[in-house]
C-alpha cells in the first residue's frame, strides 16, 4: 500500500510468504525498480535463513501522483490565453510490488536464489 513516500515496505503474509514494495521517484525506471525489489527479497530471505524465493507475482506501475503549476498565469479573455495548463509539472512515482514465498529448496522455474539476488548488481558497469 503506497503511503505517499518513496522507499521500501515489507509485510509478512504468512510463515514463509511476504509482500515487498518499492516506490521510487521520477528518476527511477522500471528495470531499476524491479531490481531493487528483487534484491531486497534476496536480502530478507538470506537474513531469515532461506536459500530460495518463489516469485508469486511482480507488478510494476508508473503513476502520475501530482500536477503542480510552475508559474501559474491566468488569462482573462480569448486574446490572453490561460497558460496555466502549459506550465504544469507532473510528478510521477514508480512502484514495484512483489509477492513471494521463501523456501529452503528450489520449487520450479519461478524460484530464484536468495544469494544471487542479494549480490545482484544494481548498476551495470560500462
Amino acid at each position: 500500500m503506497w503511503n505517499n513516500q518513496t522507499g521500501f515496505s515489507q509485510t509478512q503474509l504468512g510463515p514463509d510468504r511476504w509482500q515487498i514494495e518499492f516506490v521510487g521517484n521520477d528518476l527511477v525506471d522500471r528495470e531499476t525498480a524491479r531490481k531493487y525489489v528483487l534484491k531486497r527479497a534476496g536480502e530478507l530471505a538470506h537474513a531469515l535463513g532461506y536459500e530460495w524465493i518463489e516469485v508469486l507475482s511482480l507488478e510494476i506501475a508508473r503513476d502520475a501522483v501530482r500536477a503542480t503549476p510552475r508559474r501559474p498565469q491566468f488569462g482573462f479573455d480569448e486574446y490572453e490565453p490561460d497558460t496555466f495548463m502549459e506550465q504544469l509539472h507532473v510528478e510521477h512515482r514508480i512502484s514495484a510490488l512483489l509477492n513471494l514465498r521463501m523456501s529452503h529448496q528450489a520449487k520450479g522455474d519461478a524460484s530464484l536464489s536468495a544469494e544471487y539476488l542479494e549480490k545482484m548488481p544494481l548498476i551495470q558497469d560500462k
